[in-house]
């Protein structure tokens, strides 16, 4: 599993060999990875690592996305192939 790292609004990148994209909203944090050729997932954390809501495992080419209430500080996203 990898971190987006801590962020103040959204972003995106190709890492792992697919598409990252990760947020926070008003009131939630988010992430979404999709791989083309690989099994995958999202994680969506806030409090750091302690309140964290992983997606199910993606089959390739679908959507990974995860999403959960943030907090005040430290969210966070993940990405993982399997």
């Amino acid at each position: 599993m990898m971190p987006a790292g801590e962020f103040s609004t959204l972003g995106s990148t190709y890492v792992g060999g697919g598409y990252f994209e990760w947020g926070v909203t008003s009131s939630t944090v988010y992430a979404k990875y999709q791989h083309y050729s690989r099994t995958h997932r999202a994680t969506a954390c806030a409090n750091g690592q302690t309140q964290c809501l992983r997606s199910g495992n993606a089959a390739p080419s679908y959507l990974a996305n995860a999403v959960r209430a943030k907090s005040k500080s430290n969210n966070t996203a993940w990405w993982a192939v399997l």
